[in-house]
């Protein structure tokens, strides 16, 4: 009767942290701005679904500071709307602050879940299965259902970024809640185009010190790059973070991007050409 209690939710249906998607953020203006962008793509386990949806993934926790994530687009929802109603009731919290507020809410909704999954058909908390209900069943499934709710991921991994007074800052949270601060590097990226999107950073040797604008067409490259992985959406968000709020990068200003974008790729591609045709052997 036991069996029921573990999780045999076949692999491929069960969320991920790393997400059917791409989301990119990238320090800029000597770290006082942030540039964080986007697909559309959208990916939820139950039931198992993706397709690009017509609301951006930026979601924003205040004036200065914005969420993005991969993984189960399901997940996030709760979280996000916990956090903005904490974060509306304080003075210019900073972003630290706020992603502290946000690991919070992830360990929270995570260890929901894990009750919710594992424990309630049996009327269980999860408190009380340590504390009382874990001694008075078999040793070996008590052990099984106590690895499942430790490695239990949750689905999600999460960008935050923002813009205080004095500078700005790009945090990533991950399974099973753990934080890293990406400043000393100066960007990051999540989903399943992250390491395109990376590898394309540090192929243009982008740095934080570049332009706003710069750093626009660079981000808005590096997610173009992401497109090779399967499952990254073809449609691109772009938001710009300063201290004093965020604007967005409107559509019109996107197809410049795009002709930038292209314009350069054939560029290098001709010029490409010509050298290795100009090769001595």
């Amino acid at each position: 009767m036991w069996y029921n209690m573990l999780d045999k939710t076949p692999r491929h249906l069960r969320a991920g942290g790393d997400g059917i998607t791409v989301c990119i953020a990238a320090l800029c203006n000597g770290t006082k701005d942030v540039v964080v962008a986007s697909d559309r793509m959208i990916t939820a386990t139950y039931p198992p679904i993706e397709f690009e949806h017509g609301i951006p993934k930026i979601e924003e926790i205040c004036p200065y500071c914005v969420v993005l994530t991969a993984g189960d687009a399901l997940a996030h929802a709760d979280l996000c709307r916990l956090v903005r109603g904490n974060v509306s009731i304080l003075s210019r919290p900073r972003v630290q602050q706020i992603t502290e507020e946000i690991k919070q809410a992830y360990v929270a909704q995570r260890l929901k879940t894990i009750e919710e999954r594992y424990l309630s058909t049996r009327g269980w908390k999860l408190n009380d299965f340590y504390e009382e209900h874990i001694r008075k069943i078999p040793t070996d499934l008590a052990i099984a259902i106590d690895n499942q709710i430790a490695t239990y991921d949750y689905g999600l991994s999460i960008i935050v970024a923002g813009a205080d007074s004095d500078e700005a800052h790009v945090y990533g949270i991950r399974h099973p809640g753990d934080v890293d601060c990406y400043d000393a590097i100066g960007y990051h990226a999540i989903g399943i185009g992250a390491m395109h999107a990376v590898s394309n950073l540090v192929a243009n040797g982008y740095l934080p010190a570049v332009t706003v604008k710069m750093s626009v067409y660079m981000v808005y490259e590096a997610k173009k790059n992401a497109e090779n992985a399967p499952g990254v959406g073809n449609q691109t968000d772009i938001m710009i973070i300063r201290n004093t709020g965020h604007q967005w990068v409107i559509p019109e200003q996107i197809k410049q991007l795009e002709q930038i974008y292209e314009s350069r790729r054939i560029r290098q591609t001709n010029e490409f050409l010509e050298a290795v045709d100009k090769l001595p052997f």
